[in-house]
């Protein structure tokens, strides 16, 4: 880890668990849902102890998930995450494709704060995150998902993470 990230952006990950009602940070929901548990199994024959990396992603294992999976890459300069992934699941589910958008394009409602931090303590900790939540925001509280956020490797760099959802 880089002087920048420990001194600037520690506090950007230590957050209290979100009592927010649409989006819940370090739910047992979310870690005990059985399509995360089949995700997560299918990362741990992969990776082992290490980290999760593109090139695993790009697996046959992992095909059945790339729906609903999405990759944000941490940009310095921003002190934001950008997508540079959103599979087609999720772009039919929000209805529109968040590519090449940052989590602030997003708006300031709370969501993409909590969004960020949880992917900020993902990547700056090497913790794998689970989050809860619904649609709210895009007026579709009835659409529930259960999800986790893991730190991902790109040819030996780690500035990224890997977020896979499923709505229930």
């Amino acid at each position: 880890m880089n002087e920048y990230i420990e001194r600037d952006l520690r506090p950007l990950w230590q957050f209290p668990v979100s009592s927010r009602a649409d989006l819940v940070v370090d739910c047992g929901t979310a870690r005990d849902h059985p399509g995360v548990c089949e995700f997560l199994a299918v990362c741990d024959e992969r990776r082992g102890r290490g980290l999760l990396s593109f090139e695993m992603l790009q697996q046959k294992a992992f095909m059945p998930f790339w729906k609903f999976l999405s990759i944000l890459r941490w940009d310095e300069a921003r002190e934001d995450f950008a997508f540079v992934f959103f599979g087609t699941g999720l772009t039919v589910t929000h209805g529109c494709d968040f590519t090449g958008s940052s989590l602030a394009d997003g708006g300031d409602d709370g969501i993409a704060d909590i969004t960020r931090r949880a992917n900020a303590r993902a990547l700056f900790a090497r913790e794998t995150v689970f989050v809860s939540g619904s649609l709210a925001w895009r007026d579709r509280s009835l659409l529930r998902y259960s999800g986790v956020i893991m730190p991902l490797r790109r040819k030996e760099v780690v500035r990224e993470t890997v977020n896979w959802v499923c709505y229930l």
